[in-house]
């Protein structure tokens, strides 16, 4: 899965992605939820990048 946990300088979502074991995807879940506990990303909205 790939979680958000941090931001850039310029305000961009840095995730990291973690992988489980063949048929194990309790246990991302499992991380998962903690996570979004610590530092919820629901209502966050990443500002727009100039091009």
């Amino acid at each position: 899965m790939s979680v958000p946990l941090h931001v850039s300088a310029d305000g961009a979502p840095v995730g990291v992605h973690f992988a489980g074991r063949y048929a194990e995807d309790a246990t991302l879940l499992r991380l998962a939820g903690p996570l979004e506990q610590a530092a919820p990303w629901a209502r966050r909205r990443p500002g727009l990048c100039a091009a």
